[in-house]
């Protein structure tokens, strides 16, 4: 009877056993899977019985568990538990951080909408003081400036002095600039204008004594003629700024002069906008083809004494103000060579 007791007790052992190897393989696979659910690279090792990752780190030691008996059964199940509760955690971590990347953008947001607001303020600061600028330049235009307290003869007399100084090259270099500068910068109250000749030689501030800023105002272009921006400039000058006295000055070997002499006597085409420029011209050298003397010399002469009486008559502004007076119109010649400003009317 003992015997068949003890070979009964041997026949259930292998089962049992086979009980603990499955119950040992269930539990294994729930650590597996718990770890899969944490989407984890030891998982894959886990099952694979130990690989490398792409770290090189050696995962041999988590595929080999350690046997499990019926009296460790239990932990190892708890322990697995703890796992998936770890794996399960995961995703909320990373929402978390979702939430926090989204509330750091929102920062960021906000902060770009700061910057705008403040670049708006900003901007809205500019235009307010462009505004007020805009009203203080309307003003100043607007405004009666001070004009000059002299006669047309005596700002005539007044260059032809500066220019005997000139002629003699003393002290020319002695005004004050910075001064003058600061004392004309909001208006101009010019004693003169002066229509001459865009020739790099001929500065009327410099020939009429070294006159400082504010003092003429100047028109310039080859051939010193008066076409209508020009006559406009001269009105403005004449009635705004106050300005008394107006000269036109032509000079020796003038370019324009010469080109408009070559058309009258040779015929020569003469390329682009230089010659309806030059035709501007080409009355006064017509007129003066058989005259004695030097033809270009007489040309210009003739030339500016023609543009004289263009101002004189062909501007109602400058008539009445010639007649009232206010205004007198001259013209000269100026002679390269030694300086002088010869005045002919």
């Amino acid at each position: 009877m003992a015997d068949k007791v003890e070979k009964a007790e041997k026949a259930e052992k292998p089962a049992n056993t086979g009980r603990r190897s499955f119950l040992k393989g269930g539990l294994a696979g729930v650590g597996v899977t718990a770890a899969l659910g944490g989407g984890g690279w030891a998982a894959s090792s886990y099952m694979s019985g130990g690989k490398t990752d792409a770290h090189g780190s050696d995962h041999a030691g988590s595929a080999q568990a350690a046997p499990v008996d019926q009296h460790n059964a239990e932990p190892s199940h708890e322990k697995d538990h703890a796992t998936e509760e770890a794996a399960a955690e995961k995703p909320e971590v990373t929402e978390e951080h979702s939430s926090d990347d989204h509330a750091s953008g929102d920062h960021t947001a906000d902060n770009h909408e700061s910057g705008a607001a403040k670049a708006e303020a900003h901007e809205d600061d500019h235009a307010a003081d462009d505004k007020q600028a805009s009203k203080a330049d309307d003003h100043n235009a607007h405004a009666e400036p001070v004009k000059s307290s002299l006669s047309p003869d005596e700002a005539l007399a007044k260059l032809k002095a500066g220019n005997r100084k000139f002629a003699k090259a003393t002290g020319l270099c002695r005004v004050d600039i910075l001064s003058r500068r600061k004392a004309v910068a909001e208006a101009q109250a010019p004693w003169a204008t002066v229509l001459t000749c865009a020739d790099s030689r001929v500065a009327p501030e410099i020939l009429f004594g070294g006159l400082n800023l504010g003092e003429l105002f100047v028109c310039r272009n080859a051939g010193n003629m008066a076409d209508t921006s020009t006559l406009g400039t001269i009105e403005y000058g004449a009635e705004h700024l106050g300005s008394p006295l107006v000269v036109v000055l032509g000079h020796e070997r003038c370019g324009a002069v010469a080109a408009a002499c070559k058309v009258a006597k040779d015929g020569v085409a003469l390329p682009g906008s230089i010659a309806p420029m030059v035709n501007a011209i080409l009355p006064a050298a017509l007129s003066q083809m058989k005259k004695k003397g030097d033809f270009v010399d007489n040309v210009m002469r003739e030339s500016a004494r023609r543009t004289a009486d263009h101002i004189r008559n062909n501007s109602q502004i400058m008539r009445s103000l010639i007649e009232q007076g206010r205004v007198k119109v001259v013209y000269g010649s100026y002679d390269l060579d030694t300086g002088l400003v010869e005045f002919l009317s």
